[in-house]
């Protein structure tokens, strides 16, 4: 190919020059025109072209721009204000508002632009429109009462406090109230009112599902010993949410309702048909209960919410497991686990009613006197770390006051009474050692005590119980921290009958105080009863 030569740049000189800008205005203003109008003359004309007829057709927004910009305009041009008396503005907002204008409330944003329509003198079509559009009041929303899917409302007042019916008495359970409440006229004409108020508030808040009930207050009736009626009520929407803005429509004989937030820890929205089970259940203290809805047929119930209903004590043992079986639900489980409470309940009652019938009995009875031999045994094994103990033997005919009086040495529920009429084997499966401190063997034998040594000794080790030629049902128990008390109407005459090594075991580790006369009368010098002056 032939070679083609480079091509070759003009020269710089033939290059035009780049064009020069140039300010086509002057820096002030020329002074050929006319001289600017003032504010306030600008003022005057910002009204003007606005004819009352083409701003009443015009759409709403059109209207808003059309004065709000005006304002925006003025506001701008930062003009001198005026406060007359009267006006809806402060000089402190006016000054307030230049400052910084998004600081200022939606009130006093009305009250700036309010003075702006004053001011200016905008017509009277303006006013009424700035009238409406800023308001200067603000309007109090109904605010609303509730506003739910589902809700428990609970009804208390003046209403449901009675008068104590005859035939009811403190001692009267839970069960035999409702009985005898269900055939009150009185209360049967509550519960006629209060149904025919809840099928009413369903109807007007468009609850279908709904459930109603009237029962007594059981913390009220424990404490004051005052009969008192209260009313649950369940509302439940198909779709939506519940929504009441008015409290008179809520409220039962002049008596506004409850509203429960949460159930059994749970909130009641999320709850869903707890707070139905919640009023149908058959609650001790629920005397009548009707609704739109049953259990088990028209909602599932859940096991958990009859734990519930134990836990807080208000249904039966019988009701609870009538109403799992129904459910059905992990009966396996659930069955046993409510047989072994309604097992545990009832011996902690009768424990507790042991424990109230023996302060009762106590408190009956006056102080025993003091008996120098028994003073000086508690305090020879009251003594701290003891390897070894003697026992001590009330000896004496029947009536004289030996139990009670072993029972007043200790505090109330520290004595173990054991019946050891005829008892030839031990067995100590009550014995807490660190609750008992003391054993009180009734009507035990000599023989009992040799046989069983290191019982009696309370040594400071482990004892083993129940032997076995296999071992199985041995039982360990510690008996240092406590002692034993006999009572016997012929402990001498039952010793004779012993060999005499286990004779004189006994004559070396028991006491024997021999009670001729009731123990509850006075000792004096003259009359103590045998053995009473020092340890046998």
């Amino acid at each position: 190919m032939p070679d083609v030569a480079p091509a070759v740049p003009p020269e710089s000189s033939d290059l035009a020059p780049p064009r020069k800008l140039r300010r086509i205005s002057r820096k002030t203003r020329d002074p050929a025109l006319p001289p600017r109008a003032s504010t306030d003359e600008r003022v005057g004309r910002l009204w003007q072209g606005i004819v009352q007829q083409t701003f009443s057709e015009a759409l709403q927004r059109r209207k808003y721009r059309l004065v709000y910009d005006r304002f925006e305009h003025w506001f701008a041009c930062r003009p001198t204000v005026q406060f007359p008396d009267g006006c809806v503005c402060s000089h402190e907002l006016w000054q307030l508002a230049v400052k910084d204008w998004s600081t200022l409330s939606k009130l006093q944003k009305n009250q700036v632009l309010h003075h702006f329509i004053m001011i200016t003198e905008a017509p009277v079509f303006i006013k009424d429109f700035a009238a409406s559009q800023w308001q200067l009041r603000t309007e109090q929303k109904s605010k609303i009462i509730l506003q739910a899917s589902t809700v428990l409302l609970t009804y208390q007042g003046p209403w449901g406090l009675l008068t104590t019916p005859l035939g009811v008495t403190a001692t009267s359970s839970e069960e035999q109230m409702v009985e005898h409440l269900r055939t009150m006229s009185c209360v049967l004409n509550l519960w006629q009112d209060f149904t025919a108020f809840s099928e009413d508030l369903a109807d007007k808040l468009h609850a279908p599902f709904w459930a109603c009930c009237l029962e007594i207050c059981s913390k009220t009736w424990q404490k004051e010993q005052m009969l008192r009626l209260h009313g649950h009520l369940f509302l439940k929407c198909q779709t939506g949410k519940l929504r009441c803005q008015d409290q008179k429509y809520l409220r039962f004989r002049d008596s506004g309702p409850h509203q429960s937030d949460t159930l059994w820890g749970k909130k009641t929205a999320r709850s869903n048909w707890a707070g139905a089970y919640y009023v149908l259940s058959p609650k001790s203290s629920s005397i009548l209960r009707k609704g739109s809805v049953e259990p088990f047929l028209d909602f599932p119930v859940n096991p958990e919410w009859v734990f519930n209903m134990i836990e807080a004590g208000k249904i039966s043992y019988e009701d609870a497991r009538r109403e799992l079986i129904t459910c059905g639900k992990g009966l396996t489980r659930r069955l046993p686990d409510v047989d072994c409470w309604h097992r545990n309940k009832q011996e902690l009652q009768l424990r507790d009613r042991v424990s109230n019938v023996q302060a009762g009995v106590r408190a009956r009875l006056k102080s025993f006197p003091r008996w120098p031999t028994v003073d000086a045994w508690l305090t020879e094994v009251s003594q701290p770390f003891m390897s070894r103990k003697r026992c001590l033997v009330l000896q004496g005919p029947s009536r004289l006051g030996k139990t009670e009086f072993v029972r007043g040495l200790f505090p109330v529920g520290s004595v173990l009474e054991l019946n050891a009429a005829g008892l030839t084997s031990i067995c100590l499966h009550g014995f807490d050692p660190l609750v008992h401190r003391c054993l009180l063997w009734d009507e035990a034998s000599p023989k009992l005590v040799a046989d069983n040594r290191k019982v009696f000794q309370h040594p400071a080790c482990w004892l083993d119980l129940g032997h076995s030629p296999t071992g199985q049902h041995v039982v360990q128990v510690f008996l240092n921290d406590c002692c034993s008390i006999l009572t016997s109407n012929s402990w001498h005459m039952d010793v004779r009958k012993l060999p005499h090594d286990a004779a004189a075991w006994l004559d070396q580790n028991v006491v024997v105080f021999d009670v001729t006369k009731p123990l509850w009368e006075a000792s004096s010098s003259s009359s103590l009863p045998e053995g009473a002056d020092s340890l046998n």
